[in-house]
């Protein structure tokens, strides 16, 4: 929503934000996976749950995959998941960082709008 309004245009947006939207997720993720690959050798467990927070769709995504128990289809990475996330102050963690990505996007949409000439 917040690129939405930044653009006057309405299509492009729609457009701009999709797009950005799904560079910015194959982006993070293979940037996790390469800091993943090229410090495995070292205990990097809590930095990659840390990590994990600034990607609003891959945290809702490790969340949906521990609340339908299919974390064992994760293997270690599913097994470190469900140690943090899957305790209570994981979860509230978890949850802190999702309303987080869900109102500052929010509030910094709703002053650029307020602000707006129609």
């Amino acid at each position: 929503m917040l690129i939405f309004v930044l653009f006057k245009d309405k299509t492009k947006g729609i457009g701009a934000a999709i797009i950005t939207s799904l560079f910015f997720t194959m982006l993070f993720d293979g940037l996790l996976m390469v800091f993943i690959y090229s410090f495995s050798e070292y205990p990097i467990d809590e930095a990659v749950v840390g990590i994990l927070s600034f990607n609003p769709i891959d945290l809702a995504r490790v969340l949906m995959l521990l609340k339908l128990d299919v974390a064992v289809l994760m293997g270690y990475s599913g097994a470190l998941f469900k140690k943090f996330l899957g305790s209570s102050a994981g979860s509230i963690y978890s949850f802190s960082w999702l309303l987080f990505w869900v109102f500052l996007p929010l509030l910094l949409s709703v002053r650029i709008f307020k602000r707006k000439d129609l």
